[in-house]
């Protein structure tokens, strides 16, 4: 617990599966909102998961 807050890590197989699930979402709104966007939004989900 950090400040109050209970931060859970996942195990690397459990981060696959969910990447696997949600890849037809990802594919959907890629187009919908642009490459672009999708690859910003997905950097600056990279970069949070590494920080620890």
């Amino acid at each position: 617990m950090k400040n109050g807050i209970c931060i859970s890590v996942m195990p690397p197989a459990d981060i696959a599966r969910m990447k696997e699930k949600t890849k037809p979402l990802i594919d959907k709104y890629s187009k919908e909102y642009g490459e672009e966007t999708a690859k910003e939004m997905l950097a600056e989900i990279a970069k949070a998961s590494a920080t620890k």
